[in-house]
């Protein structure tokens, strides 16, 4: 018998979600843009729950270079996060996909009414996030 590929396994969740068309689009997109993301840095882990978490955080500044619609990025972060918490990837590792943002407002509506966005908050100059574990530059240990 076959072993289950970490795409298998995708696919098998993206399945058991029962979710329509659209959505299991965008979470199998989203899972291919993450999957890229960890080929560049190494070889793929043989299951989802064995992601390190240490790459979440890198993957969201990847995500989010100035100029990011950030509708458009909570939906990434979202599907990659429905995809690792029902692979059971641990909760408290799944919230660094996560994203700061500010409210700002916007143009009022016809009728009157107050609109506001959300934007994503910029990063001071010169700030960056945590370094990201490639091949040539290994993660550290904490011993």
């Amino acid at each position: 018998m076959q072993e289950e590929t970490i795409d298998d396994q995708v696919d098998r969740i993206v399945a058991t979600l029962g979710c329509g068309e659209k959505m299991s689009a965008l979470l199998t997109s989203t899972w291919q843009r993450y999957k890229v993301f960890l080929e560049e840095r190494g070889p793929l882990p043989a299951r989802l729950e064995d992601v390190d978490p240490r790459t979440f955080a890198p993957f969201t500044a990847h995500c989010s270079p100035p100029g990011t619609n950030a509708e458009d990025l909570f939906k990434t972060l979202m599907c990659l996060r429905m995809l690792l918490a029902h692979a059971g990837q641990d909760a408290r590792a799944i919230s660094s996909l996560s994203v700061a943002t500010t409210r700002v407002r916007i143009k009022n509506a016809k009728n009157g009414k107050y609109r506001f966005e959300r934007q994503l908050k910029q990063q001071p100059a010169g700030a960056s996030a945590s370094p990201t574990p490639t091949r040539d530059n290994p993660p550290e240990s904490g011993h």
